[in-house]
């Protein structure tokens, strides 16, 4: 194998130095023989391992090597015969996995050197940029054009299918992989859409690869070949495939091919094999799929089919499976809230389920009756749900009672006659018409010969809802009167209602109603009795309790809503988030002492009343603890975020209240018209002061000019006087290092220091706070040598992966530029001038990311225009 492998190498080197189209022929002649064609009965040489360890190698150096440079020169004959038979011929698998792995390499990957000078000539040559090499036309024509071309084929001629064979790990083939390139394939064909489309620009993307198409066709032939082959392994295989699908929001297209199968089939075996594959769905997708599969069903199969493909799976799987259990009998009943036809599939397939099973603990309607009563008639629940949930709940309750005997309902009889004695103490007319609904339905199961009967004049506004509730009808008599028919319209005739009227002119109609409104207003002047006003919210009996001392509001802001859930509570710990920013900035004396404790409990504290704006609130109360409580709260707030148990959203407000509090103290605060300065928002106009920098695309003129607000005829305005601008005091610069060093250097020995640089976001976040920290430090003596250590840092991950990553480090870049003094910019980074430049003019030229590519002009811009200045002076 190693002397097969050595000759394939020397077959690619010497293809380097081929001069026409016959040596690269007789390349390709001699490379595909010893990949498919060579002596088999060779026992020295395993065929099939040596194309496992031989073949990505081989197609990758003929994807980049020989496919731009000899390819094109090939006819469609010669090419299908010389070039395509490496892709036809090979295993599905293995020519898949090659073609998609082709599409996540860069195909210019040539880095700039160390040390580069660049020239305005080069930067201004942006706007004309120079005319492309042929590799480089090459790179993203030939190469792309002909992998989406392969990968159509591969689709369209169901080679999935043979995919899924080559993982079958019941299956004997020649061809069958090892477990470990699972993830790999299946990764590749859940992303395929997306790498196509990034690589093309969203550009000629063929139909055969739009999501709406692609995910269809790749899940059809999953089905197939689980139904064709008939393999416990192959639905191993697809269950992982439909796992990852449904992680990435394709559950409904699961569903839907998964159900037109059964619709099409509509076979016992098809049904046998659509069930091994449930099974093998991981149980943290149970709950997305079967969401999406009762959706989906009654628009496309009928409730038998329905019942008769997944109740003998299900009835199997509920016993042992916890998560599957806890679906059925709880969370689809106590928190989801399915559409009514849905709603009605999953009552019947849970009524299914039990009539199969023969145990009294095994009888899934007993199960959620048991869950569902005790929620359904609790207090609380009833006092704070929504209608709508409270509604689904009580039909599912209605219907799982309806299959229910006598003894059983006995058994359960407390719950719910608690229940419907909270819903018949409630005042709302609602409410009280879901208990009454529910006591007829307990009582004729217990008494049919007297059952309770209430009066109907309060459900007759309820009419609609009375018939969502009744649990006695049958499913197709529920779905045709869902079918709402429009009401027939009534012909007035006006001269019958005149002559009832006994009007004989119909402009006298007009005075008999304003005599009509006449007469009732008398009515109302004279009614002596004033109703009482149902829409007052009593805001005047409300007591003053805002909190006057800070140890008071900390109080307050610690109780829980689970501990106290009373009117008075909910009232106080309103008024103290609300009125503690203000607590905050008049620097009481017990401040410095109960800081920490402050900030601690605004940290962890959640909205439990539900208070509008409450981050609002919290965030300025955070902010105002840290202007004036600098030197003890931000020391906790740069320790905290390295520590552990704490979560993403907290971890970014940390960084955000201490990018509030820099700017507050060096009043460098941005207007509010403007929105705040981030990574998400950053321009190339906001990387220099007091400049605005405009990108030209016009090929006559350069691509960076500088403007500046044109200026009107002056105009003197008699008897106003001239404007003093005020002053204003920077109190970042005594505290820029404690702000600065606890972010950028955590203790090296903790792990929980490597959560922020192992997360994208939030280390996007931490770069971009670093950066304001140097604009807030304006002049300070530190600011010259955090500046240092913030470029060091900056460096080190100046090619992270991720574009709003570089988008921060070019942001933070630009704040070191524009806050030090130029004579002292240069003076401190004379060395690694050039570095940056070249980096930032690879960045321009080659960055995925269209927002990173205009900043780097335009700091490199501000760079080659500030070195002159210095050097000129």
């Amino acid at each position: 194998m190693e002397n097969a492998i050595s000759r394939l190498n020397q077959l690619n080197q010497h293809s380097k130095s081929a001069k026409n189209v016959e040596d690269i022929s007789t390349y390709l002649e001699e490379t595909y023989y010893l990949l498919f064609g060579f002596d088999k009965a060779d026992e020295r040489v395993d065929p099939n391992a040596f194309l496992k360890q031989a073949y990505p190698f081989t197609t990758t150096f003929l994807l980049e090597n020989i496919l731009p440079s000899w390819v094109p020169q090939f006819d469609l004959k010669r090419r299908r015969r010389l070039f395509d038979v490496f892709f036809t011929s090979a295993p599905p698998a293995s020519s898949f996995i090659a073609l998609c792995s082709i599409l996540s390499k860069p195909f210019n990957t040539t880095q700039p050197t160390q040390k580069s000078n660049i020239s305005n000539d080069l930067l201004l040559d942006f706007s004309t940029p120079q005319s492309p090499t042929k590799n480089d036309l090459v790179d993203t024509s030939v190469i792309l054009n002909y992998v989406t071309e392969m990968l159509e084929f591969l689709l369209s001629n169901q080679k999935v299918v043979n995919i899924i064979q080559d993982f079958d790990t019941d299956n004997n083939s020649s061809h069958s992989f090892p477990s470990a390139q699972q993830n790999q394939l299946i990764d590749l064909m859940a992303s395929l859409p997306d790498r196509l489309s990034n690589k093309l620009n969203g550009k000629k993307v063929p139909p055969a690869f739009f999501p709406e198409n692609y995910f269809p066709n790749i899940i059809q032939q999953s089905i197939k070949a689980v139904i064709g082959n008939q393999s416990v392994g192959g639905c191993k295989f697809v269950g992982n495939i439909f796992a990852k699908l449904t992680r990435i929001g394709r559950s409904a297209e699961i569903s839907r091919e998964l159900l037109l199968c059964l619709h099409s089939e509509a076979t016992n075996n098809a049904n046998t094999w659509i069930g091994h594959l449930i099974k093998n769905i991981p149980d943290s997708c149970f709950e997305s799929f079967f969401t999406a599969l009762f959706t989906t069903a009654p628009k496309i199969t009928p409730l038998q089919h329905f019942l008769q493909a997944f109740t003998p799976t299900l009835s199997e799987l509920l016993p042992t499976n916890d998560t599957l259990r806890f679906l059925f009998e709880n969370k689809f009943f106590l928190v989801k809230v399915f559409p009514r036809l849905p709603h009605i599939y999953l009552l019947e397939l849970v009524q299914s389920i039990s009539n199969t099973s023969q145990q009294k603990e095994g009888n899934l309607c007993l199960k959620a009756v048991e869950n569902l009563a005790p929620v359904w008639g609790d207090k609380t629940f009833i006092k704070k749900t929504t209608y709508r949930q409270h509604k689904y709940m009580t039909s599912s309750l209605m219907f799982l009672l309806k299959t229910m005997s006598k003894p059983t309902l006995e058994s359960q009889i407390s719950p719910l006659i608690k229940g419907v004695q909270s819903h018949m103490d409630s005042t709302i007319p609602r409410v009280h018409v879901l208990g009454m609904i529910v006591a007829e339905k307990i009582s004729l199961i217990l008494d049919p010969s007297k059952p309770l009967s209430f009066e109907k004049d309060d459900r007759v506004l309820l009419r609609e809802e009375e018939d969502i509730l009744a649990p006695s009808e049958d499913v197709k008599t529920i779905v045709e009167n869902s079918r709402i028919e429009p009401a027939p319209i009534k012909k007035v005739d006006i001269a019958e209602s005149l002559s009832k009227l006994k009007i004989d002119n119909p402009a006298d109609i007009f005075r008999l109603e304003g005599h009509k409104k006449q007469e009732s207003a008398k009515v109302v002047d004279e009614d002596e009795l004033q109703p009482y006003d149902l829409n007052d919210d009593e805001s005047d009996l409300k007591q003053n309790i805002t909190p006057h001392y800070l140890r008071d509001a900390l109080s307050y802001l610690q109780v829980s809503s689970s501990n106290d859930t009373s009117a008075l509570t909910f009232d106080r710990w309103e008024e103290t988030i609300k009125g503690l920013v203000n607590l905050i900035r008049a620097n009481p004396p017990e401040l410095e002492e109960l800081g920490i404790s402050l900030t601690r409990t605004l940290l962890h504290m959640r909205n439990e009343f539900d208070i509008q704006n409450f981050e609002l609130y919290r965030n300025l109360a955070m902010v105002a603890l840290g202007v004036f409580s600098t030197e003890s709260v931000i020391p906790y707030l740069t320790h905290e975020f390295y520590e552990r148990n704490y979560t993403l959203g907290q971890r970014m407000l940390i960084i955000e209240i201490i990018e509030e509090c820099a700017k507050e103290l060096s009043n460098n605060i941005t207007p509010k018209k403007e929105p705040p300065l981030s990574a998400s928002n950053l321009t190339p106009a906001s990387l220099v002061n007091n400049k605005i920098i405009t990108i030209n695309n016009n090929n006559n003129t350069s691509l960076i000019e500088e403007t500046s607000p044109k200026k009107g005829p002056i105009e003197r305005r008699w008897g106003s006087g001239r404007r003093v601008q005020q002053t204003q005091t920077n109190k970042f610069h005594n505290f820029s290092t404690l702000f600065f060093y606890p972010l950028l250097n955590p203790d090296s020995t903790s792990q929980q220091s490597r959560i922020a640089f192992e997360e994208p976001m939030l280390l996007s976040r931490l770069v971009h706070c670093l950066g304001i920290i140097i604009e807030c430090s304006g002049s300070s003596i530190y600011t010259p040598k955090i500046s240092h250590e913030l470029f060091k840092f900056l460096w080190s991950i100046r090619w992270h992966d991720n574009s709003a990553v570089r988008r921060s480090v070019i942001f933070s870049l630009s704040r070191i530029v524009s806050t030090l003094p130029k004579f002292l910019f240069l003076e401190n980074f004379a060395e690694d001038l050039d570095e940056i430049q070249g980096w930032l003019y690879f960045v321009a030229k080659n960055d995925v990311d269209d927002s990173c590519r205009h900043m780097s002009r335009a700091l490199l811009f501000h760079l080659v225009e500030g070195a002159q200045l210095g050097s000129a002076e």
